[in-house]
């Protein structure tokens, strides 16, 4: 790669000038080396619908595919690119041509070779068509060409800044084109017994109980994976995952998969350690969304008004247990080339409160009512629901009347994502290395598509918005592109489709046998072949 171009990327935060460096982290705790053997049991919730990672449906699915399967690069702390599947790659200097050299020997899990035409398949077929940030974060990718078995060009009609972190690790997993091609991918049998290239095969799935994947002999990372096999225990009730970390029958857990204020409890045990470094790419917010077609909740101004009820400060302190800080707007801290705090802000004030619902034409009526609102809560963790509860009785206290309600996660996904019926709901969203791959699927109005989950659900739409997005996909000076992030988190701090309530720390736990875990930004996204168990 060309030194000023390498340089210029990293300033996009996309890729860090040690793009080419390359080391081991089995080595990373000094003298101590590495045992052979053992079964690391780990949690996984909840239970995932399929195998197949490669549309970055959900979580559990992600975390157990990335075991499984890899991608052409994977991110080290400062977001520098370092190998995987692709062992070298160039970039041209207009940052039009993406150039990968694959590495030779790699073999699929049913013994077929792994080829650049597997590349090609995956980001013209699986990423553009089905992924679910892929479709508008990939538009420029124009095609996959593929000179040779062992090279992949991709082409581009505009340079994409956040490139990269689109090709790493869970985002970016290749899938086997002899498996998928002419079926319909989605619903592919291999989905629920996966092919892939990594360092762990599939064994089995119970159903309701437990996901088996084991040691693959023919990794192409000689002598890795360290573990014999990785056992994912489905465990619905956080107390009983919190119950069995303490007790030892499960050595990892995360993200999130204990109640909160067990976390702190939990790494004051001598045998347990939390770790919050490994997170830094996931960038978690958790927000109030409104759907903007209700009737009422379509004003901004009742938006902004239904703000000032919100003490942010109690959510972090006494539901996330200072797990996090207040929000000040959609884009997380953690995207340090995207993010401003100079914005609109909501500070608690009901008076004020109560004041602009009633400019809005929202006056208390009969019971001191002004209207009444469904608020929906997802359930993968208990917090959503205790936030929930905080804003029904915050809401209420300046005459909003709040039913809340809580389902399965797949019948709220369904609810919201595919029958767009509910009014507003609490959820969390990881916005990932850049904007672009994680936040513009929540408000573009492009991304509004029904029966795809975490996507524009608000059914937001402003077209200044749209076209700041647009232009952030492209734009190559990263003094402009920052101009045009804050440019979008005013506007849309003003109009509050989502409100931000808080930055979240995500946390995972392990037992004090595990090593080499926290290895990068991705943590439980990671695909574990250099992790080990002390005996």
């Amino acid at each position: 790669m060309q030194r000023r171009t390498i340089l210029k990327l990293a300033a996009l935060g996309g890729i860090g000038a040690g793009a080419l460096r390359h080391a081991d982290p089995a080595f990373a705790q000094g003298a101590e080396q590495p045992r052979r053997g053992g079964t690391l049991t780990m949690t996984l919730t909840p239970e995932p619908t399929t195998l197949f990672p490669a549309t970055g449906a959900s979580f559990p699915i992600m975390i157990a595919g990335a075991k499984m399967f890899d991608p052409l690069i994977r991110l080290d702390f400062d977001f520098s690119m370092k190998p995987m599947l692709a062992e070298s790659w160039d970039i041209s200097a207009d940052r039009l041509t993406w150039t990968f050299r694959l590495r030779r020997g790699v073999k699929w899990h049913d013994g077929r070779d792994f080829t650049s035409a597997d590349v090609a398949f995956t980001m013209m077929e699986v990423w553009k068509k089905l992924h679910v940030r892929g479709r508008n974060a990939l538009r420029a990718v124009e095609a996959a060409e593929t000179p040779d078995p062992h090279t992949v060009v991709f082409k581009l009609s505009a340079p994409v800044p956040y490139f990269a972190s689109v090709l790493s690790s869970h985002e970016g997993v290749i899938v086997p084109r002899h498996i998928y091609e002419g079926t319909n991918i989605l619903s592919n049998p291999a989905n629920q017994r996966p092919v892939g290239t990594g360092p762990f095969r599939f064994r089995e799935w119970v159903r309701g109980s437990h996901i088996i994947m084991e040691r693959n002999p023919d990794y192409w990372d000689a002598g890795k994976p360290y573990l014999d096999r990785i056992i994912a225990r489905i465990i619905p009730d956080a107390a009983s995952r919190a119950a069995a970390l303490e007790s030892g029958e499960i050595l990892l857990a995360g993200p999130n998969h204990v109640p909160l204020n067990d976390t702190a409890r939990l790494g004051r045990l001598p045998h347990l350690e939390v770790h919050k470094r490994g997170n830094e790419y996931s960038a978690a917010v958790i927000y109030l969304q409104f759907n903007v077609e209700h009737p009422v909740l379509g004003k901004p101004a009742v938006r902004r008004a239904l703000a000032h009820a919100v003490d942010q400060n109690f959510i972090v302190q006494n539901i996330m247990f200072g797990l996090g800080t207040p929000a000040t707007g959609v884009i997380s801290p953690y995207q340090r080339h995207a993010y401003t705090d100079q914005v609109a802000r909501y500070p608690l004030d009901p008076a004020r409160a109560e004041r602009l619902l009633d400019e809005a034409g929202h006056p208390r009526g009969a019971g001191g009512v002004r209207f009444a609102m469904t608020l929906d809560a997802y359930t993968l963790g208990e917090h959503y629901v205790r936030i929930a509860e905080y804003l029904r009785e915050a809401l209420g206290r300046i005459g909003v009347r709040v039913t809340l309600r809580t389902e399965e996660a797949a019948t709220f996904v369904r609810r919201v994502y595919t029958q767009n019926d509910y009014e507003a709901l609490v959820f969390a969203a990881v916005l990932l290395a850049d904007p672009t791959v994680g936040l513009q699927r929540l408000l573009y109005s492009g991304a509004i598509q029904r029966g795809m989950a975490f996507t524009n659900a608000s059914n937001y739409r402003n077209p200044r918005v749209d076209a700041l997005f647009e232009a952030c996909q492209t734009e190559g000076d990263p003094e402009k592109r920052r101009g045009y992030w804050h440019e979008l988190q005013r506007i849309v701090q003003d109009e509050l489709p989502l409100l931000a309530l808080a930055n979240w720390d995500y946390t995972n736990i392990s037992n004090r046998r595990v090593r080499n875990f926290v290895i990068s930004p991705h943590a439980m996204f990671e695909n574990f072949a250099d992790m080990w168990l002390a005996s």
